[in-house]
C-alpha cells in the first residue's frame, strides 16, 4: 500500500471526519504552515496534498476554464484550491469533502461568493449530496487513496459529466521492485486502469521527479520554521508533515513512486 494511502487510511480509522477537519483547521489557522506553503508549493492553498504552483497551472491549462463552466473538486479540504480556481477562472465550483469542520470554515470564508463557488459535506464513497447536477470538469487531487472501489467510482463519476466533460486526477502510484518498463506506463497503473475499464481516453503528465522536490523541501522547510509551529501551538503540524515527509524520501530515493496528472474524456458517442 502506498505510504501516503496509509498515512490518510490511518488518519480515517483513528480520527475520522473529525480529525480531518481538526488538521485542515490548524492548518488553515497557522501563520507558519501559511509560510511553509508559499516556501515548499509556490503559493499558500493551505495544501495538504502534493499540488505545487507547476501541477496547479498544467492542471488550469488542460481544463481551459472560463466563467461558462461549472467544476466539481471531490476531497476539497479547507477548499483554498476551489476558490482559487473559481477566483482565477470565475468558473462555479462546487467543493465535497467528508470532514465537516473544514466545509463549515469554507463556507464560511467564501460566503461572498455564494453564486459561483459552494461546499458540501460528502465523499467518493457517497455523492449523494451532490444531486443531480452536470459538469464540465470534475477534479481529484490525491483523493482517490480513500476509495474502496477504484473502479467503480471511476465509473460513478461518468454520470457527473457534461458530454465532453473532463475528468482530472492527480496520483501518485506505487512501482513494484519486479515492474517492467510496461508496467510503470500510466494506462497500466490503477488509475490507468479503471478509467480504461469505464471507457475513457486519456493523456497524462508526469510530476513524479516534482513530487520527489516537494518533499525534500518539505523537511528542510518544516524544520526551518520549527520553531515558528511550536510559538503557535501547532507542533503536531509540524510532526506530521515531517514524518510524512521523511517517509515519503526514503520512498522516492527507491524510485518507487509515480506521479501523474491524468486528463480523461469519454469518447463521442
Amino acid at each position: 500500500m502506498k505510504l501516503k494511502e496509509l498515512f490518510f487510511k490511518t488518519m480515517i480509522r483513528l480520527f475520522g471526519a473529525k480529525g480531518f477537519s481538526k488538521m485542515f483547521l490548524a492548518s488553515s489557522n497557522s501563520e507558519a504552515y501559511s509560510r511553509f506553503c508559499n516556501k515548499v508549493y509556490g503559493r499558500d492553498l493551505c495544501q495538504a496534498n502534493m499540488l505545487d504552483e507547476e501541477q496547479l497551472q498544467k492542471l488550469l491549462e488542460s481544463l481551459n476554464l472560463n466563467s461558462s463552466h461549472h467544476v466539481l473538486d471531490i476531497g476539497c479540504g479547507i477548499g483554498k484550491i476551489a476558490e482559487y480556481i473559481s477566483d482565477t477562472t470565475e468558473a462555479k465550483v462546487l467543493g465535497v469533502d467528508f470532514a465537516y469542520g473544514a466545509i463549515n470554515a469554507a463556507k464560511e470564508r467564501t460566503k461572498e461568493k455564494q453564486e459561483r463557488i459552494n461546499f458540501v459535506v460528502g465523499n467518493l464513497n457517497n455523492l449523494e449530496a451532490v444531486g443531480q447536477e452536470k459538469y464540465d470538469a470534475i477534479i481529484l487531487i490525491d483523493s482517490l487513496y480513500f476509495v474502496s472501489d477504484m473502479p467503480a467510482c471511476i465509473r460513478s463519476l461518468k454520470g457527473f459529466l457534461k458530454p465532453k466533460g473532463i475528468l482530472a486526477i492527480f496520483y501518485s502510484s506505487t512501482k513494484n521492485s519486479s515492474d517492467t518498463i510496461i508496467d510503470l506506463l500510466p494506462k497500466n497503473k490503477p488509475v490507468g486502469k479503471a478509467l480504461t475499464k469505464s471507457g475513457f481516453i486519456f493523456r497524462t503528465y508526469d510530476f513524479s521527479a516534482n513530487e520527489r522536490k516537494i518533499w525534500e523541501q518539505s523537511i528542510m522547510v518544516a524544520n526551518e520554521f520549527k520553531e515558528d509551529f511550536i510559538k503557535e501551538k501547532n507542533f503536531d503540524l509540524y510532526k506530521g508533515r515531517i514524518a510524512e515527509a521523511t517517509k515519503n524520501v526514503e520512498a522516492q530515493n527507491k524510485g518507487l513512486v509515480l506521479r501523474s496528472l491524468y486528463i480523461a474524456v469519454l469518447p463521442p458517442s
